[in-house]
């Protein structure tokens, strides 16, 4: 077989007229050098970048595609992917409903049921979800989290710490990484005008929590406590006494086996800070003092009960 010399492309010379096709997890910046160190190879082509998450600007898209790339190289390309299908279709386009396969959701649909069965009436609650998700690069790992309400609280539920689509982790009696995180919040802890600010902010902190598990694999369970020591509160404003959590099993949502596999319901409560200096410093353990909170719905304006 006979190699073209070269190949003129615009203002761009490939020579020799041959190119490495890209291959997630293959074509890095040191496999690509010494291809082009052989003198075999005309253009090369990075691993794939997502470019859904490099047209939203995200930095851990745009971290990850500077590891791919070395922005020196010569007849380089970035290999981009794009996960979403039909995105530019033509809107007078009927869509082809005999390709398009049913997204498999039986993880999501048995968190919902069990929350249903709680709150009956209340079939579609809010829900935040995510511009651009965590396996795209996007910055918060949860899916989604939904809030059921009560006359007296919020529930807060999430979707995403475990197998919520299809099965994905390897064990078949755990979903995903076994748990999802709920919360309590008391309705009349927070001004009206804060509603919305109040509700984000909680988002805000589990959205953090999950992202420790996913990034470092970090469970949290029940009987277990988050204390980082900070001195401001968890509330909107960060005026509350509350600084931290203790984490109970959920007291009205029980162990579900969905067809990924279990998942516990983690419950935050919020507590002071000498609260949980207590527990930290084993003067009482956490049912100890959930016993003393004598509820598990968070409210911003209790003081400590120690």
């Amino acid at each position: 077989m006979t190699i073209r010399e070269g190949i003129q492309i615009g203002d761009i010379r490939i020579r020799p007229a041959t190119a490495l096709a890209p291959m997630e997890g293959i074509t890095d910046v040191l496999f690509r050098s010494q291809i082009k160190s052989c003198g075999g190879c005309g253009l090369t082509v990075s691993e794939f970048v997502n470019c859904e998450g490099l047209a939203h600007d995200v930095d851990r898209v745009w971290q990850k595609a500077e590891l791919k790339i070395n922005f020196t190289e010569k007849e380089h390309i970035m290999g981009l992917f794009d996960k979403f299908i039909d995105k530019f279709s033509k809107k007078d386009e009927k869509p082809q409903e005999e390709t398009l396969e049913k997204p498999e959701c039986s993880g999501w649909d048995a968190i919902t049921a069990a929350f249903e069965e709680l709150y009956p009436d209340q079939k579609n609650p809010k829900h935040y979800g995510v511009l651009v998700p965590w396996e795209l690069g996007g910055d918060d790992p949860l899916t989604g989290i939904s809030i059921y309400e009560t006359a007296e609280y919020y529930h807060f539920v999430t979707y995403g710490l475990s197998d919520i689509f299809e099965k994905e982790t390897d064990d078949p009696e755990i979903s995903g990484y076994g748990m999802e995180f709920t919360f309590k919040l008391k309705r009349s802890c927070i001004a009206p005008e804060d509603e919305e600010g109040e509700l984000r902010c909680i988002c805000g902190i589990l959205q953090e929590v999950a992202r420790i598990t996913f990034s470092n694999g970090e469970l949290f369970r029940a009987d277990e406590y988050i204390y980082t020591g900070q001195t401001k509160g968890i509330d909107l404003h960060q005026k509350s006494a509350l600084t931290g959590f203790i984490l109970i099993a959920d007291t009205d949502v029980k162990s579900i086996s969905t067809p990924n596999g279990k998942v516990d319901f983690v419950e935050f409560i919020g507590c002071t800070d000498d609260e949980l200096l207590a527990v930290q410093n084993k003067t009482m353990n956490v049912p100890e003092l959930y016993s003393k909170l004598g509820s598990d719905v968070t409210d911003y304006n209790r003081a400590s009960v120690l």
